[in-house]
């Protein structure tokens, strides 16, 4: 469903109003592209697979892709343990640990949108292999497709989460007109989500291995990027 159709539907469904530049038609864009965020974050059901490259003696990494959700990851060579933390973590970590022993078996890995932090500071170059929900861009014409890569990549048989999902938000605003309560939507909407899991893990099941993203690139910025989903 494109997202003409997707606010069509939840206009439907609401009696909400469609009228040009309303106040209504606005919430109903914004709920279909935070509909998007919510189903990819919650389902994981598009994944990508990338490569980061740590440099010797550089701790901070700029990404040159946006992630929505960080899944896993791992160091494809040697034997030294990935452990996935939180930025505020890592900084905690440097701020106690002037020096790390020789022959830690452990690196700690932080992602938040674009921006990757590791810990221990790299001594020699090694690859870090993570799968993660990219990030979509927000739609904003009636024509996007959440279907398409841009736009979130989520197949047109979990549409209806979505749609689900916009009713849900639409059943608690003013003039709405809603069959269902607005716990009844949002019990449709988590039963769909589970839906989506178990499809999803059965053809993980028979798809082959993920191509990897491009590499990231060190980078020092002022502060941590906060990537706020709403």
């Amino acid at each position: 469903m494109t997202r003409g159709i997707l606010v069509t539907s939840c206009s439907e469904e609401l009696g909400l109003d469609t009228t040009a530049a309303g106040a209504e038609l606005a919430a109903m864009q914004r709920w279909a592209n935070e509909a998007v965020l919510d189903v990819l974050t919650k389902t994981r059901c598009r994944v990508q697979l990338g490569d980061l490259t740590l440099v010797v003696n550089e701790g901070d990494y700029r990404l040159d892709v946006d992630i929505l959700a960080l899944t896993e990851a791992f160091l494809p060579s040697g034997t030294t343990k990935l452990i996935i933390v939180g930025l505020q973590d890592i900084l905690e970590l440097r701020r106690v640990n002037a020096s790390v022993p020789s022959g830690y078996g452990v690196r700690r890995l932080a992602i938040e949108g674009s921006f990757a932090m590791v810990w221990p500071i790299p001594t020699s170059a090694e690859v870090i292999r993570y799968v993660f929900v990219p990030k979509p861009t927000a739609m904003t014409s009636d024509a996007h497709d959440p279907a398409t890569i841009t736009y979130g990549g989520i197949p047109e048989e979990y549409h209806e989460s979505l749609l689900l999902y916009m009713n849900w938000k639409g059943a608690r605003a003013d003039g709405a007109k809603p069959p269902h309560t607005p716990k009844e939507y949002h019990d449709l909407y988590r039963e769909s989500l589970v839906d989506i899991k178990k499809a999803h893990a059965h053809k993980s099941d028979t798809r082959g291995r993920l191509r990897p993203a491009r590499v990231g690139y060190p980078d020092w910025p002022a502060g941590p990027r906060r990537n706020d989903v709403y």
